[in-house]
């Protein structure tokens, strides 16, 4: 979706133009630890779960790993510096809707914040863009007018759990990473949160 949305592709696009490939399955009795060690290595959020003969019965996201699968125990005690992204896309509050697309397909981002100076005012995501694009397209308007706000934070010094819970209660699955200032210096989302899960 980033694709179409990035190169403001017509609606009537062709999915097999936009969709990701090669696809990553799993069978439906894979682990756990199985099914998070590939969300990790491939950088991906959701799988294809198939039966004995390959056919299709389902789809697991992270989101369902992260609020189903109960990773706060294998997250250990891990702070959330250890594995957060450094360099979240940070843009400023007057920055075009396409532009926002433009950043977010770039990066292979699920999400960019709006920023005023450092602080976190805002936050875009794919969601927020397919709803956009739903209604008419991504050419028009500004970030501000489509973003979430207020953004959820966590400090860099609190821990992968603390994260995990917080990420569930809100029903969220991105945090922006701040100082004690309240500035951003990072951001977490549920792959990251996956990464930091021991699978040994």
């Amino acid at each position: 979706m980033l694709s179409a949305l990035s190169c403001q592709l017509s609606r009537s696009t062709a999915v097999e133009r936009v969709m990701g490939k090669p696809l990553v399955t799993v069978r439906d009795d894979v682990s756990y630890r199985e099914a998070v060690r590939l969300f990790g290595k491939h950088s991906i959020r959701h799988l294809v779960v198939v039966d004995l003969d390959g056919k299709l019965i389902g789809i697991i996201s992270e989101t369902d790993l992260c609020r189903k699968g109960g990773i706060a125990e294998m997250l250990g005690q891990r702070s959330i510096a250890s594995a957060m992204d450094q360099n979240p896309v940070l843009l400023p509050h007057d920055t075009d809707i396409s532009a926002a697309a433009m950043w977010m397909g770039r990066g292979r981002q699920s999400s960019v914040f709006v920023v005023t100076g450092a602080r976190p005012v805002g936050i875009l995501t794919e969601r927020d863009m397919v709803k956009q694009y739903r209604q008419g397209g991504v050419h028009d308007g500004l970030a501000e007018g489509i973003m979430s706000s207020p953004v959820a934070t966590i400090s860099s010094e609190q821990t992968l759990i603390e994260a995990a819970q917080q990420m569930t209660s809100m029903s969220i699955r991105h945090l922006a990473v701040v100082d004690g200032k309240g500035d951003i210096i990072g951001q977490l989302s549920e792959n990251d949160l996956l990464k930091g899960v021991d699978v040994v």
